[in-house]
């Protein structure tokens, strides 16, 4: 993504609506167009106002390890919300919302997130549970000047094979099959 994006290029990586609901809640959505990901209040769309508005302690996580892979990640602090974190106690993984802004980091976004979720459901005290735990997580993707979001409840296996399809660049008939 360049450096400089007018206001019209960012309603197409972000779509009026999604533009108009991070003013609404008081942050500048100028600022998302400094970042390939953009992590989200997982209550973003549900807050009435922002001071209701909660960040899972798992996309806090998320975003450190994204940012760790060399990606331009912003978190809800950078764009401007004041939000707390909450810290669950439960074996279920909370991701909240993550938008994909840049297709280019949708492949080191899937081995972040599919690292982390294997680490946590086999590494961690998780594994020896009879049941999985449950993923809950919102993705935004931006496919032909839309983004488009999935929301994610189940298990982890699932997500990961999902996502990789999500990072599969995009067949345009162009090319012949095997």
């Amino acid at each position: 993504m360049k450096g400089h994006v007018d206001l019209a290029v960012l309603r197409n990586l972000l779509g009026n609506r999604h533009e108009a609901r991070l003013k609404q809640l008081g942050a500048d959505p100028n600022l998302a167009r400094r970042y390939q990901i953009v992590c989200l209040p997982e209550n973003f769309w549900a807050a009435r106002k922002s001071d209701e508005l909660l960040e899972a302690s798992e996309t806090a996580d998320i975003g450190k390890l994204l940012k760790e892979a060399g990606l331009r990640c912003a978190m809800p602090h950078e764009l401007g919300f004041q939000t707390p974190v909450a810290v669950r106690r439960s074996a279920d993984l909370w991701g909240g919302l993550i938008w994909i802004l840049d297709n280019l980091a949708a492949p080191t976004f899937v081995a972040v997130l599919s690292s982390w979720l294997t680490a946590r459901y086999v590494a961690g005290k998780e594994g020896a549970r009879s049941k999985p735990p449950t993923v809950h997580l919102a993705i935004g993707i931006r496919r032909h000047d839309q983004l488009s979001t999935l929301q994610y409840d189940g298990d982890a296996h699932s997500l990961v094979q999902i996502l990789k399809g999500l990072s599969q660049p995009e067949d345009d008939g162009t090319n012949p099959k095997e």
